[in-house]
């Protein structure tokens, strides 16, 4: 009897020796992926019967005028949102006097391949272009931000069913030297990921941007779709952070807050620096804040850009880009789990059969089989 105890015994710590191993240089990286709930991005490419156009925002780079910023006595980005000035103007007046106005001090034309030659300038509101037997509608908003001053949104109110060709055209009015820009910043995103533009908020991707010069009168530019799918996020940030405004738990009088940046916040205005800091307070630093800026679903575009070589001296106060769709086929990005509960349990049956010869049912029976004889004897 003391003979079958020992070999039992020393069987068992044998296999319980390969199990540690077993665990230790092969399994321990895997149930930490899964403990851990750890994704890996799939990639496949669909043609689709429809794309949705970027929409385009075009940021004035530098976004503040010098010569106001003068005026205010300001001597960095940051202190027109920091301090009040001698002026009676309020916080919205004094960022519109120190940013740059479209149709005042710059313009944007649009036109298609079709048009021959003829531009239609974008204005706030609804712009309607002729394009074959229909329209294409854009609507321009402007956008305020952080960085950048006055932004314009260019939102396309229509889907791309086939190859698209537009030219845009951004003509400077500004006489002042120390006032004239140097380009634009184009960003490219859809209409539901623009949000994070005004506090540069992206915390699942980057969106595409694009520094144009007014040194190159002329851009080429081709555009593909990128969809992409995460396994947890919000459906709309907009309605996200006023949902989460309204469940604040410190909200108690939401009267006292305001909304300055295009963010998507449904607040009454800001009018001076005094109710924005209280505000930047707290949303900026909330984990809500932030979470609300994490997409289910979110379109992204990815670009080709060329400055084609020209004989002519650029104007410096004009530049003009070609924005041409590259294919209607989509690439699709779908975050998974990198295992699931299936693959880490058929990854273990099947490494322990092969590795160790380890076998549930022989094992059950084995073990069935002695205490049954045991008791029948």
């Amino acid at each position: 009897m003391r003979k079958q105890v020992v070999h039992f015994t020393i069987k068992a710590s044998f296999h319980c020796l390969l199990a540690v191993a077993f665990v230790r240089f092969y399994l321990n990286d895997q149930f930490r992926d899964f403990l851990e709930k750890r994704t890996t991005v799939t990639t496949k490419f669909e043609e689709v019967e429809a794309l949705e156009f970027p929409t385009l925002t075009f940021c004035i780079h530098p976004g503040g005028k010098t010569s106001v910023a003068h005026e205010f006595g300001l001597t960095n980005f940051a202190e027109i949102f920091l301090k009040e000035t001698s002026t009676n103007l309020t916080l919205p007046q004094r960022f519109t006097k120190l940013s740059y106005t479209l149709n005042q001090d710059f313009e944007i034309a649009v036109r298609t391949w079709h048009s021959n030659n003829t531009n239609l300038s974008l204005r706030p509101g609804l712009t309607s272009l002729p394009f074959k037997k229909t329209w294409l509608k854009f609507d321009t908003q402007p956008i305020r931000t952080y960085f950048m001053g006055t932004c314009y949104k260019v939102q396309p109110l229509f889907d791309v069913r086939n190859s698209i060709n537009l030219y845009f055209e951004i003509t400077l009015k500004v006489n002042d030297t120390i006032d004239r820009p140097k380009g634009i910043y184009l960003y490219f995103t859809s209409n539901e990921t623009w949000n994070g533009i005004p506090v540069q908020r992206w915390p699942r991707y980057h969106p595409t941007k694009l520094h144009l010069s007014f040194k190159s009168d002329f851009n080429k530019i081709f555009w593909r779709s990128v969809h992409q799918k995460f396994q947890s996020g919000v459906n709309n940030t907009s309605e996200c952070l006023n949902e989460s405004l309204q469940k604040y738990e410190n909200m108690n009088n939401i009267s006292q807050y305001c909304q300055f940046f295009s963010d998507g916040f449904d607040l009454p205005p800001c009018h001076n620096s005094k109710d924005l800091l209280k505000t930047f307070r707290m949303t900026l630093s909330k984990q809500w804040y932030s979470e609300c800026f994490k997409l289910a679903h979110a379109t992204t575009y990815e670009i080709e850009h060329f400055e084609p070589q020209s004989y002519e001296e650029p104007s410096q106060s004009f530049l003009m880009f070609n924005l041409e769709l590259n294919s209607m086929e989509q690439e699709i990005r779908e975050e998974i789990p990198l295992i699931t509960s299936q693959s880490l349990i058929g990854s273990i049956g099947g490494s322990l059969g092969m590795f160790f010869g380890f076998s549930l049912s022989a094992t059950f029976l084995y073990f069935f089989n002695k205490t049954l004889h045991k008791y029948l004897n």
